[in-house]
């Protein structure tokens, strides 16, 4: 019986081993060793004529079935040996995990150098980061003290004397202008009275005119008519001309009109 239930265990743990992977090599092999052991036990000690009919009938199974069961499991031990030694006793859904496993493995270990290289650049971009904003704040300072200091001395010599003398300049270009300014006022005021002067002996002679244009107005014998050609004179001209002289001048022209028509003197300012 116990022979029988060890037998029936090996068996039940080489069908096991048939799906294993190679870690469980080692079994296998123990289990190759015992059913050695067996054999030699078997042919050793000739179980099979101790056996008794009855004994097999408890047992349920017979002498031959045994035998059969044995060298089947020889063979079967014989395959597995050969597969463990050629490296084929992992199953197809195994190599694909380990497949998928070596994929994984280069995945992750891609991954973790391009997050090594981002750290390594992003260290390196703080750094320069904190490098220029030292320097930014030591340019600062420096900056800050330089203005301080020309504060509390009350500015450069060159500043001032750049300000003092364009001050000067500033008032003389005023000046300047104010006396330019100055000048054409008067020289307009003069041009103006000097226009507007003879008007007034004009006013005086207008009633001359008028009485002698009454008392000329009786029938007289036909004279020819004289044209007279406009005289062109300057502002400079006429302002050299003396008042009574436009007055003279103006009253021999009005005698000479009686007698005809005329046209008056133009005066044309350039």
């Amino acid at each position: 019986m116990a022979f029988q239930c060890c037998y029936l265990q090996l068996k039940v743990r080489v069908r096991t081993f048939t799906c294993v992977p190679q870690a469980l090599s080692q079994d296998l092999l123990r289990v190759s060793a015992r059913l050695g052991d067996l054999d030699q036990e078997l042919e050793r000690g000739g179980v099979e004529r101790r056996l008794s009919s009855s004994a097999a009938g408890l047992c349920g199974v017979s002498m031959e079935e045994l035998l059969k069961e044995r060298e089947s499991l020889r063979q079967r031990r014989d395959t597995l040996d050969t597969q463990l030694r050629d490296g084929r006793v992992l199953m197809p859904e195994v190599l694909c995990l380990q497949e998928l496993e070596w994929r994984l493995q280069l995945q992750s270990g891609e991954r973790e150098a391009v997050t090594r290289e981002m750290e390594a650049a992003l260290q390196r971009l703080t750094l320069d980061t904190d490098r220029q904003l030292t320097e930014q704040h030591q340019e600062h300072q420096h900056n800050k003290q330089i203005l301080m200091q020309q504060l509390q001395e009350g500015g450069s010599g060159d500043s001032d004397q750049a300000v003092h003398a364009r001050l000067q300049q500033l008032e003389r270009d005023l000046f300047f202008y104010k006396s330019s300014s100055r000048e054409l006022k008067r020289k307009l005021q003069e041009l103006v009275t000097d226009t507007l002067r003879p008007q007034a002996p004009d006013l005086q002679t207008q009633g001359r005119k008028e009485a002698s244009d009454r008392a000329l107005d009786s029938p007289s014998p036909q004279t020819p008519r004289v044209e007279l050609a406009p005289v062109r004179l300057s502002c400079r001209e006429l302002r050299q001309i003396s008042p009574s002289a436009f007055c003279s001048t103006r009253w021999h022209s009005t005698l000479r009109a009686s007698r005809g028509s005329f046209q008056e003197d133009s005066i044309e300012v350039p």
